[in-house]
Parts: C-alpha cells; sequence; structure tokens
C-alpha cells in the first residue's frame, strides 16, 4: 500500500478483440491515487506500446520527483527490454517483477519506499 502519489506504480498489458482484430493496451497505474498515470493502444505487441505508456506517466508527472519510484510489473518481454528497463533508470525508478504466476510481491518494496 502506498503512502503518497509516485511511490508506487504498477503496470500491465491487456487485450481488447474488435471487428477489425486485436487491439492492445497498455496502462500504468499510481498505487496511492489508483489514477491511470500513463497508456498507449496498439495494435502490436511490441515494446514500443508499453513504452509509449511510460513516456506519458513520466509526463503527466511532470515536476514531480521520481525518484526511488518503484514500477512493479509482470515478467513481460516489454517490461523487461532493454529500452524499457533504461527509461525507468533514467528516472531513477527501482524495478519490481513479480515472480513467475504471482503480481502480489511488491510489498516488500513498498514498505522500504
Amino acid at each position: 500500500m502506498a503512502v503518497a502519489p509516485n511511490p508506487l506504480w504498477v503496470a500491465d498489458l491487456t487485450y481488447v478483440k474488435t471487428h477489425t482484430g486485436w487491439v492492445y493496451i497498455a496502462f500504468l497505474i499510481d498505487v496511492f491515487s489508483r489514477f491511470v498515470v500513463g497508456w498507449q493502444a496498439s495494435r502490436s505487441l511490441r515494446t514500443e506500446l508499453a513504452l509509449d505508456a511510460l513516456e506519458m506517466a513520466i509526463w503527466s508527472r511532470r515536476g514531480q520527483q521520481l525518484q526511488g519510484l518503484v514500477h512493479h510489473s509482470d515478467r513481460g518481454v516489454q517490461y523487461v527490454a532493454v529500452r524499457y528497463t533504461e527509461r525507468l533508470a533514467e528516472t531513477g525508478a527501482v524495478t519490481s517483477v513479480g515472480s513467475k504466476g504471482d503480481s502480489y510481491d511488491c510489498d516488500d518494496h513498498v514498505r522500504a519506499a
């Protein structure tokens, strides 16, 4: 549980079938406010989908300190991609990746934050 905005963001992807094919949506949620701080939709599951959502989240919190932010996600290839993890490192964020089949292992990181 977060006690203020920006100590913990949770990232995930989902998909929706439309009449013309699948649409994938990446999003980041600030756990404290439960506000979607970044999102992006695409017909592709490339890293750019998650990276664009991350960029929106960083932009939406412009001027706010993100150093030490815990970014929690599953082990999806988009979230462990070099470009994605490098961008997180540039902001000073700490990555937290769920164990296989478990998305609820971020509590220790949040208590430390």
